[in-house]
């Protein structure tokens, strides 16, 4: 299983699909589209193998 979280300051959203958000590939790749401020954050994927073991990793995303 493979979940993707935004995290920005205190806030911490599981992502889903929907209007701006798609998630492609096996649920690998997390795709953004018409960025927006909101969207500047540190975005965590997990996944999950079938005996419950996690790995995790980590992107932070900025405006330049």
């Amino acid at each position: 299983m493979v979940t993707w979280d935004r995290e920005k300051g205190r806030d911490n959203v599981r992502l889903s699909p929907g209007n701006r958000i798609s998630l492609e590939k096996g649920d690998a790749l997390l795709r953004v589209t018409d960025v927006a401020e909101e969207d500047f954050a540190t975005y965590k994927v997990t996944v999950t193998d079938s005996n419950g073991y996690q790995k995790h990793d980590s992107i932070e995303v900025r405006k330049i």
